[in-house]
């Protein structure tokens, strides 16, 4: 493994490479790196090129902002390009205002996708190509996005960060109790207005006895239905909430309340939001969402 460090407008960079050689040109510079040894190198103004999948070990921001404006990183044909952030330190935005989090060029001669890791999770993030809007994805809990393009040559990839997810979580039960309650509980990553969800659970183990309303609401005028509990089946269908008039909310709360009859000795059920929906004034928006497991012992 080694290290690299460029500076770059007053950016410095500190780049852990995962392959065991690669090898870099840059302009006139032509750079080749072993594993018998860290290799510290600056490049201003100049062009960089990568045949390996990077690992950036720590971004620092001196500026502002940071920008590859004329110091650019370019990725080799690939079918997969890695690259791994695993700290970023300050404030990360390019100059119109929107949070860069990272830009590359891709020269690709196969199809190709591209995986970064390192990134907050439970929030969105926004591809744009050739400065044009490319796709919007999301991470998973472990702050990793991919994203896939047909080969081209030359393309120039910058990707920023967008709007937070909205999470959704049931809480989970263990235990040997005849009768218990589990929350869902919303983290909103913006406004929310109101929300829409199935439950699906184990019916040979668990019977729904009732639903309440949950706190996320407290203060405002509600309109909305509890669903069809359906224990037979083992579901909750067309459950709805949402604030009556004018109002949303930002803090986090619990949508519903599920109360449960255990009616077996012992085994486990997943609890599964289905459908799960929620919206701003006027749109859904983006979510995250976990299911949740009861084990009755």
């Amino acid at each position: 493994m080694f290290k690299s460090k460029f500076k770059v407008f007053g950016i410095s960079l500190i780049v852990v490479l995962l392959s065991l050689s690669f090898n870099a040109s840059s302009g006139d510079v032509f750079v080749e790196i072993d594993n018998s040894e860290d290799i510290v190198f600056v490049c201003e103004d100049l062009n960089v090129r990568f045949n390996q999948s990077l690992s950036f070990s720590q971004i620092i921001i001196d500026e502002e902002y940071i920008g590859f404006d004329n110091t650019v990183f370019k990725c080799e044909s690939a079918d997969d390009v890695n690259i791994t952030i695993d700290f970023i330190n300050g404030d990360v935005y390019n100059g119109s205002g929107e949070d860069l989090v990272i830009s590359f060029y891709s020269k690709q001669s196969n199809d190709t996708t591209f995986i970064i890791e390192g990134l907050n999770n439970l929030k969105q993030y926004v591809i744009k190509k050739d400065s044009s809007p490319f796709d919007i994805v999301s991470t998973d809990l472990d702050g990793c996005i991919s994203f896939e393009d047909d080969a081209e040559t030359n393309a120039f990839y910058e990707v920023f960060v967008g709007d937070p997810l909205t999470q959704v979580y049931a809480e989970s039960y263990e235990g040997s109790s005849s009768s218990f309650s589990i929350d869902v509980e919303c983290i909103p990553g913006e406004p929310v207005k109101s929300w829409e969800c199935d439950v699906y659970f184990n019916a040979s183990l668990l019977n729904v006895t009732s639903i309440d309303w949950g706190d996320i609401f407290d203060g405002y005028t509600i309109f909305g239905s509890k669903g069809t509990i359906d224990n037979t089946n083992g579901t909750i269908d067309l459950m709805y909430c949402l604030i009556f008039g004018p109002g949303n909310v930002t803090g986090s709360g619990s949508l519903f309340t599920i109360n449960f009859d255990v009616i077996d000795d012992s085994g486990d059920s997943e609890i599964t939001l289905n459908g799960m929906g929620i919206t701003n004034e006027t749109a859904y928006v983006s979510i995250y969402v976990t299911d949740s497991k009861i084990i009755i012992e």
